[in-house]
């Protein structure tokens, strides 16, 4: 009398981006029983014990292996949405006004595009940052400057994309006319 089969495998990695390559290993027991793989009930992988696979597109994946030592003898183990591959977002922004004042407010307007994005992270070049979507952030300089803004978006599945500002790779911030006024004095 033979034994069932006990199927077991991991993957070094279970959420990447696209095209994201996975590492499959099998812990099926005995160590000899015939594999078959199957990836989304499209793609079937025959005895190997490990292998690689790459993703190409983004989704949800379910994984399954299959052992069979007879007709009678047999076991399976299926990891539904096992694997999550993202695709990478698109960092963009703009801002409000265009020439900022010393002191005040400017807005900044979050357009980035793509799936589940979860994290923003901005960096206004003068050492502050924000996490929020859509930030306002008030520059205070003693003359007109320039700062290089970054945004950097990230998605649930740990894909991210960076913009920098491109109006001249800067956002420049206009000194107050009565900060000019006592210069001058």
């Amino acid at each position: 009398i033979t034994s069932e089969p006990t199927v077991n495998f991991h993957a070094n990695a279970t959420v990447g981006c696209a095209p994201f390559t996975v590492q499959f290993t099998s812990t099926t027991t005995p160590q000899n029983a015939p594999l078959t793989w199957v990836i989304n009930n499209t793609d079937t992988i025959l005895d190997e014990t490990q292998f690689d696979y790459t993703f190409d597109t983004p989704g949800l994946y379910t994984v399954a292996l299959y052992s069979n030592l007879s007709e009678d003898c047999g076991s399976e183990l299926v990891r539904e949405d096992y694997i999550l591959v993202g695709d990478y977002p698109h960092a963009d922004f703009t801002w409000s006004p265009d020439i900022p004042n010393n002191g005040r407010m400017v807005s900044f307007a979050n357009l980035s595009t793509g799936d589940n994005i979860t994290n923003y992270h901005w960096s206004f070049g003068d050492g502050s940052i924000s996490n929020e979507s859509d930030p306002a952030h008030a520059y205070h300089v003693n003359s007109d400057r320039s700062f290089n803004i970054m945004l950097t978006v990230t998605n649930n599945a740990g894909c991210s994309d960076a913009e920098v500002s491109e109006r001249s790779n800067e956002c420049c911030v206009v000194a107050d006319e009565e900060y000019r006024t006592e210069k001058a004095d």
